[in-house]
């Protein structure tokens, strides 16, 4: 049950390469149960931008357009809450932009690691830092780059 309630974005996509980019999305809406999953496939194709490339092996995707197929995956079953590890990893900024906004009009909750802390504070409404595995800092993102480098030395 637990399954259905995330989705998951990882550093490296997963997927399976012999198969068509539209039939990645039916393989696992079959595994979620998802109901009216033809038309949910066709609906995710069109929002991350892979209908032009939907019947195409997986495997020749970018590695761009492949973060997009792992958005859309991790998006298929509707989940509550998104995990991303450095989701934006291989992506151009067009790319990153398009996929912001397109998690941003979700109003799910999305946790998310990265090592572009200057991208992470500008996307996040809440900020955790880690240091050897432990939490340094919790609370809102810094305001400006003074703040982010105040907060990072702190850390340290």
């Amino acid at each position: 049950e637990m399954r259905r309630k995330v989705g998951m974005v990882g550093h490296r996509p997963l997927f399976y390469g012999k198969l068509t980019v539209r039939e990645n999305l039916l393989f696992y809406g079959k595994l979620y149960g998802v109901p009216e999953l033809r038309s949910r496939t066709e609906e995710l194709l069109e929002r991350v931008g892979l209908r032009r490339v939907a019947d195409l092996p997986s495997e020749v995707l970018s590695r761009g357009m492949a973060q997009r197929l792992s958005f859309a995956r991790a998006l298929l079953h509707d989940p509550p809450v998104l995990l991303l590890d450095e989701p934006f990893s291989g992506m151009d900024p067009e790319g990153r932009k398009f996929l912001r906004e397109l998690l941003g009009d979700e109003g799910r909750t999305v946790l998310m690691t990265t090592y572009d802390v200057g991208f992470g504070v500008r996307w996040a409404e809440r900020v955790l830092v880690l240091v050897r595995g432990g939490p340094r800092y919790l609370g809102p993102p810094p305001r400006n780059p003074e703040e982010l480098t105040k907060l990072c030395e702190s850390a340290l």
